[in-house]
């Protein structure tokens, strides 16, 4: 049952990453891509319309990735990456995030608590109910099948 705990894991990381994806990308939710360049204005990076539809494309595509369970190991490193830049972005300026309050101090813990899960994710792997889990089981059984050949056990 443990590998389960892995997949309940990955599809609620999933679900948060798609989500926050569309919101970005299409407006839905409130948001659009005009608040989230301005997001990315506000941190003096150049190109900021381009990186803003960057940003939201890659994080609803890892978002997807996540929820089959494909390229996990990809996708997890890409989203942690990310968030990576978010927590720095947070406690830039001098700021302690961790000792205001309100909405940055709560952004920061959700970004803490995000990064952490990507990275069992990373660690452990998919869980079951994935395709990277089923491809590695397939290859497993190629493998099998390739030294039983050779043994002449056929």
């Amino acid at each position: 049952m443990r590998e389960y705990g892995l997949t309940v894991l990955r599809v609620c990381l999933a679900a948060v990453f798609i989500l926050h994806g569309l919101e970005q990308l299409f407006g839905l939710w409130g948001g659009g891509l005009a608040d989230t360049a301005a997001v990315v204005t506000g941190l003096h990076l150049p190109a900021a319309y381009p990186l803003s539809v960057g940003a939201a494309a890659a994080e609803l595509a890892c978002g997807i990735l996540l929820l089959v369970g494909a390229f996990t190991m990809w996708a997890s490193a890409a989203l942690l990456i990310a968030r990576a830049a978010v927590l720095y972005q947070a406690s830039v300026g001098g700021r302690a995030p961790l000792a205001s309050v309100g909405q940055a101090r709560a952004e920061f813990e959700l970004s803490i608590l995000i990064a952490g899960a990507l990275i069992a994710i990373l660690l452990s792997g998919p869980g079951a109910l994935s395709l990277d889990d089923r491809r590695l089981r397939s290859a497993e059984r190629e493998a099998a099948a390739r030294a039983r050949i050779r043994a002449g056990k056929v």
